[in-house]
């Protein structure tokens, strides 16, 4: 009889704190709406109705809760419950990652990496990751690390194809014609064919020896001209090793610009895919202080001071100089 009983007060205490949840949940408080979402998600004092938990966390979401938008966007990502849908998983994961979540700025890195929004996005991957990584995940740095590990194979095979010589293709030999035919010389054209051997002959002769005589005089002269020629040698080679080093310093300090530009590039290129009130992690009914709050929170930790890279800081000075006028 007092089992009975108890199980009694048990079934009313859940049904009233159940109550009291989804009446919190519907005056709008952002917390009860992730606990009643995260309740019928798992099953928790009420039937699993993943219907009614996406419901619930797309409305705290919308209040900015990042982890209503970090559970919706692992959702839509693994397909629980409801049709995988990869470009609404990006959606909710980076209105939590500009709130500065990391484990969505980590799950980002994940999809562009692997292409799972369709193609494979190695400097957006590295973004995310570094962007996380300095946020304190510790699995994002590994990640990072082999984005750019990556990258680097990628550049090498692209410079060994545009240095690889063009291979030309040689021209088929020309066919031997064979004259079986030959009409005979007369006369004058056979002396006229000896007197030029003959003379070929004796220019052929001359030079030999004018040859032979200058070998034997600069036999004499070689010892001092080697010499010279070893000191000339040795000043080139070493005037074209200070030249190897500078080009190559020129070449590391271009590379590395060109990578520091093609990342601004990249970062901008992304970032330009959201609106102002995204790119912030506020709605529009946002008030003017909880913006200017949200301002302050993203700019302290994008500041070039803290170690960021800069470009992410001028973006978010844009969005709310955009907003606020």
């Amino acid at each position: 009889m007092c089992r009975f009983f108890f199980l009694i007060f048990t079934l009313f205490s859940f049904s009233v704190f159940a109550d009291a949840l989804e009446e919190k949940a519907e005056l709008g408080n952002a917390r009860a709406q992730v606990k009643l979402a995260m309740e019928y998600e798992s099953g928790t004092n009420r039937p699993i109705n993943i219907d009614h938990a996406i419901q619930w966390y797309k409305q705290a979401a919308m209040q900015d809760n990042t982890t209503a938008q970090f559970n919706l966007g692992q959702i839509y990502k693994n397909g629980y419950g409801v049709a995988q849908d990869i470009k609404q998983a990006i959606y909710w994961f980076t209105r939590a990652a500009t709130q500065n979540h990391p484990p969505s700025q980590f799950y980002l890195g994940e999809i562009y990496e692997y292409g799972l929004s369709g193609a494979v996005d190695l400097y957006n991957a590295s973004l995310w990751y570094q962007i996380a990584s300095n946020n304190g995940h510790g699995e994002a740095m590994l990640g990072y690390e082999r984005v750019i590990e990556e990258i680097k194979i990628q550049q090498q095979k692209a410079s060994q194809q545009v240095n690889e010589p063009n291979v030309i293709e040689s021209e088929p030999e020309p066919k031997t014609i064979i004259i079986k035919q030959m009409e005979k010389p007369t006369l004058l054209i056979t002396i006229g064919s000896y007197l030029l051997i003959a003379i070929m002959g004796v220019i052929l002769i001359f030079l030999l020896l004018r040859l032979k005589q200058s070998m034997k005089q600069t036999k004499s002269d070689d010892a001092l001209k080697n010499s010279f020629v070893n000191s000339l040698h040795n000043e080139k080679m070493k005037q074209l090793q200070e030249s190897y080093e500078k080009l190559k310093i020129r070449s590391d300090v271009q590379e590395s610009t060109v990578k520091r530009l093609t990342l601004e590039l990249e970062t901008k290129k992304l970032l330009s895919q959201f609106t102002p009130h995204q790119l912030l992690g506020v709605t529009l009914e946002s008030s003017s202080s909880d913006i200017k709050k949200q301002y302050r929170k993203l700019a302290q930790l994008h500041h070039p001071d803290h170690g960021a890279d800069g470009v992410m800081f001028a973006e978010i000075n844009k969005a709310y100089h955009t907003i606020k006028g």
